[in-house]
């Protein structure tokens, strides 16, 4: 068994703590079928991924994903997805957990983001944007978000979702159905498919904007922009994702 040493951050109002505690996250794969201890990941995600945890909580696409392994029609979407799993729980020392351990926390969020896998995932998207949230305005320049296509029980891709990284804390940007509505650009968001920007600062669901698509495919290159305001409640959402799904 694997074991990873992750950093604890308990967050409160007066202060963050850190303790060190070590994890036995992941077996080795075993030929395409991905071995992983999805307990001891969500034990990892619990006790080392707080700002995370302020976005989701829900680990249990794990074990969904680890024993639908082989499933003819969505065979593809779940390796991907296991994958991640695996790759969150590589042997490492407890010195190179200790500066990866971030690292660690989003390969988890990635892994349990869908229970029917994903239709495709990159490590190497952008994401710009001046978004103002709580009536505070953020300048992001991410250059190395994760980005990916969710899948329906169908099989075909779904939701588009960014996970990445501003001052030091995880955001998250999701389109609901984005692989669908790509054709028809640009598109106007509604509430039963709002824009999503979420982290530990606040979550936001806009249900009013516009998403501009100058480029889309499930197997290649990507670049889609997202604008809304609620002028009543001081937020705002103005945000690029750039990136190539061809590329790992």
């Amino acid at each position: 068994m694997m074991r990873l040493t992750l950093s604890s951050r308990v967050r409160s109002r007066a202060r963050t703590t850190t303790a060190l505690v070590p994890l036995a996250l992941v077996g080795a794969a075993c030929g395409d079928v991905r071995e992983f201890d999805c307990a001891a990941i969500a034990t990892a995600y619990a006790s080392g991924c707080s700002d995370h945890l302020a976005i989701t909580a829900d680990t249990s696409a794990c074990g969904v994903l680890r024993d639908r392994q082989g499933a003819t029609r969505l065979a593809a979407s779940i390796a991907r997805a296991a994958r991640v799993c695996e790759s969150a729980g590589a042997e490492s020392s407890a010195a190179s957990a200790e500066r990866s351990s971030q690292e660690v926390c989003d390969q988890i969020f990635v892994c349990v983001a869908d229970p029917d896998g994903l239709s495709a995932l990159t490590g190497g998207a952008r994401v710009t944007g001046t978004p103002t949230v709580k009536g505070q305005r953020y300048a992001f320049d991410a250059p190395a978000a994760w980005a990916w296509l969710g899948t329906k029980g169908s099989g075909s891709p779904g939701d588009f979702a960014v996970l990445f990284h501003h001052a030091g804390h995880p955001w998250f940007f999701r389109l609901d159905d984005l692989a669908l509505r790509a054709d028809t650009h640009p598109f106007v968001v509604d509430a039963l498919r709002p824009i999503k920007l979420e982290s530990v600062v606040d979550n936001l669901e806009l249900t009013t904007g516009t998403v501009l698509i100058a480029a889309f495919a499930v197997d290649g290159v990507f670049d889609v922009t997202a604008t809304t305001a609620d002028g009543g409640n001081g937020q705002a959402i103005d945000v690029r994702i750039q990136g190539d799904f061809a590329s790992p």
